[in-house]
């Protein structure tokens, strides 16, 4: 049975999810949220044990090294401020962690991942082949070798390498949520690797790649 607790918990899973498709400052604001809320569940439940984890201290340590050459670089005024901001990062990927662990909440995760991904994915497909997203917003270029999917973003071209950070757990989640069928899953992969193809963004069809090979 799903309390009251846990389901505020899960939609707040699937906001923070949604909220990557809205942009920047509505994602930070939803990190933000979610973070504060995780982090006070860890120090109510006195589950600090997160908070020793090996993974963390690592990325800790990276964190303060990357600090130190920061302020020994003559570009320390530039950088300082942006790389104070990496700590959120490491915070948030700890909130999910626990969110996952604690609720068990990972098949709600990767169905979310899907969803959102498909969702996408078709909207890039309708602006690929008619030149408008279900939204209208015009495709960018007007040369097919220089035709960029913009999708919600706007004027941000920026689809493909929003698919290629979800498409691994995209794909099991799509296994899972197809009773473990694989054609459905390949089929998901290969349908989301088209879009990030047709996408002509360099680096998402390189890490691609990688992930194929």
């Amino acid at each position: 049975m799903i309390t009251t607790s846990n389901l505020k918990i899960n939609l707040l899973l699937v906001f923070l999810l949604i909220s990557t498709l809205l942009g920047i400052a509505v994602m930070n604001i939803m990190s933000f949220i979610f973070s504060i809320t995780i982090l006070f569940l860890i120090i109510k439940n006195n589950d600090f044990k997160y908070f020793k984890q090996n993974w963390l201290w690592l990325l800790i340590l990276f964190y303060f090294v990357i600090l130190l050459s920061t302020l020994l670089s003559e570009y320390r005024n530039d950088l300082l401020l942006k790389n104070l901001g990496l700590i959120r990062f490491f915070i948030l990927a700890l909130c999910v962690q626990y969110c996952l662990k604690k609720y068990q909440n990972e098949k709600l995760f990767l169905y979310t991942i899907v969803i959102i991904t498909l969702f996408l994915a078709i909207d890039s497909l309708v602006q690929y082949l008619f030149g408008v997203n279900l939204f209208g917003n015009s495709i960018v270029g007007d040369h097919v070798t220089r035709r960029r999917l913009t999708s919600i973003f706007g004027n941000e071209q920026i689809v493909g390498s929003f698919l290629i950070k979800f498409i691994g757990l995209g794909l099991i989640g799509s296994f899972l949520l197809s009773n473990k069928n694989k054609l459905i899953a390949l089929m998901y992969y290969a349908f989301i690797s088209f879009i990030i193809l047709v996408s002509q963004e360099r680096m998402a069809f390189i890490l691609l790649l990688f992930q194929l090979f």
